[in-house]
């Protein structure tokens, strides 16, 4: 970027920061708003003026149609540990299938498996990242697990084969889920309002789907997000789905 294009950009982020300032000073002085309001709102601004963002469609190479629920996130921020929720996050059992099918968690989150059908289920993986069983239970009562290893989690039930599901342990909460029209959104999925951007600087983006062919390292782009700009990356991913194993069963996915 030219020295003039950084010196419009700080200029741009100076007005709007003096422009919130002052509606916030005559709210304030027309007691419209309190003054620990204020004070809040005015700490948030270099947040707000500087956050990046990354937006972007996922699509099959080969149909050209668009890719639903596919993951795009950032691959690892350096030097960085992110707290994981205190939070219990479930993943139901309705049905015969894992509810959510896919979940995206942070690393160190403690996962619960509630059973929600009038049927016993056992369920496991045999992943490198997480291996664990849950042996024959009913109801809502069951261990929960703490997945405290990044990578790619399967899960599966020895008693019913097909049911599968995935748990995608992710080093940050910077990631976006494609819609049915193959969009999607990184942001900090940590935050309260699922709203906040990405810090500014040099990152590691890569998408992933259960049945894309390639492995998630092909996917690799090199970005800079810069502040208070929204970037566009586009993916067109081989799908497939494979065939699945006869003795492990919810074994299949993405690499």
């Amino acid at each position: 970027m030219m020295f003039s294009q950084r010196l419009s950009c700080i200029h741009s982020e100076n007005r709007l920061m003096d422009l919130l300032r002052f509606t916030f000073y005559v709210l304030r002085i027309t007691h419209h708003v309190s003054r620990f309001t204020v004070l809040v709102l005015l700490i948030a601004i270099p947040f707000i003026a500087t956050a990046g963002e990354i937006t972007g469609v996922v699509q099959d190479s080969v149909k050209g149609e668009p890719v639903e629920g596919a993951l795009v996130f950032i691959l690892n921020v350096p030097g960085v540990k992110f707290p994981p929720p205190k939070r219990l996050i479930p993943i139901d059992q309705i049905n015969r299938k894992f509810v959510p099918h896919i979940l995206p968690v942070l690393v160190g989150s403690t996962v619960t498996f509630p059973n929600k059908d009038n049927i016993h289920h056992h369920i496991y993986s045999f992943s490198k990242a997480k291996k664990f069983e849950r042996p024959l239970y009913k109801g809502t009562d069951v261990e929960p697990v703490v997945f405290n290893k990044v990578g790619i989690v399967k899960l599966g039930c020895n008693i019913h084969d097909t049911m599968s599901g995935i748990v995608l342990v992710l080093q940050n909460p910077y990631f976006g889920i494609t819609d049915k029209q193959g969009r999607y959104t990184v942001r900090n999925m940590s935050a309260k309002d699922k709203t906040e951007g990405i810090p500014p600087g040099q990152y590691k983006l890569v998408a992933w789907h259960e049945f894309m062919h390639a492995g998630i390292a092909d996917t690799v782009r090199n970005i800079k997000v810069v502040a208070s700009n929204q970037l566009t990356v586009n993916y067109s991913l081989e799908m497939g789905r494979p065939k699945r194993p006869k003795k492990k069963p919810g074994g299949y996915g993405g690499r």
